[in-house]
């Protein structure tokens, strides 16, 4: 028997449209990649979805580009 909770399987999306469907319920981390222009910043999201018709969300978010990429993120409006 294959013990479904410690399994790890990654579903990579890269073309629109950006959704995945799934049963069941859990504790996930996405990792989401966002390109502006020639730089690339990685974004965080927890996402918890319980056994019931409710979705609870708990957000950590860390935003590290390199430091000679902000003044390209401040011009695109991506840093305020």
């Amino acid at each position: 028997l294959i013990n479904l909770i410690t399994c790890r399987f990654f579903i990579v999306v890269r073309q629109a449209p950006f959704a995945i469907e799934e049963d069941g319920f859990g504790t996930f981390q996405l990792q989401i990649e966002v390109a502006f222009l020639d730089c690339v910043t990685t974004f965080y999201y927890d996402l918890t979805l319980f056994d019931q018709n409710a979705l609870h969300t708990y957000r950590t978010i860390q935003m590290d580009p390199a430091p000679e990429d902000w003044s390209k993120l401040i011009q695109l409006g991506g840093v305020s």
